[in-house]
């Protein structure tokens, strides 16, 4: 198993991206800063996106690698996430008011992108790794992630615990 780090913080600079990992070039972890970091071919080559909640350092990119892949006629990306982080993409990110429905985009035959659920502690098949999602503490609903693909296995915690207040230990 291959895995690619393209961001791994909570903010940005021109050092530093936000929350995003890719498996074997296939599915990303979160989706914070792909497209500020990866090619198009790369973009149009990943099959699913895991997002363990939807804060914004974890989703950003969602928006735009659905425009670019709506642009290349790409195969929808699969979206999986669970049942709270789903509904909140779908009522206040991909809404049609802050960012276009890409479930409705090119149209409802052929969806740029398709909402999998995935149920806490529950294996499910995503773009061919076995997917569990751990619910873990954290400001909103939140889970991490155990993934297996054909050659081998990775746990990623997600964002976990309470923040801390700024300035203050």
């Amino acid at each position: 198993m291959e895995l690619d780090v393209i961001g791994c913080h909570g903010g940005e600079t021109p050092r530093h991206r936000t929350s995003a990992f890719v498996l074997d070039g296939r599915i990303a972890i979160d989706a914070g800063s792909l497209t500020s970091v990866m090619d198009l071919p790369a973009q149009w080559r990943l099959e699913a996106c895991l997002v363990s909640h939807a804060h914004l350092d974890h989703i950003r990119d969602l928006a735009t690698i659905a425009d670019n892949r709506a642009q290349h006629k790409c195969p929808p990306l699969v979206v999986a996430g669970t049942a709270m982080t789903l509904s909140i993409l779908k009522k206040h990110f991909f809404n049609g008011l802050l960012w276009p429905d890409f479930t409705k985009i090119p149209n409802a035959d052929h969806p740029t992108i398709v909402y999998k659920l995935l149920k806490p502690e529950v294996v499910t098949d995503v773009a061919g790794y076995s997917v569990r999602a751990i619910m873990v503490s954290h400001t909103i609903d939140c889970c991490a992630f155990i993934v297996k693909g054909p050659t081998g296995s990775l746990a990623y915690s997600g964002d976990t615990g309470q923040p801390i207040a700024c300035g203050r230990p």
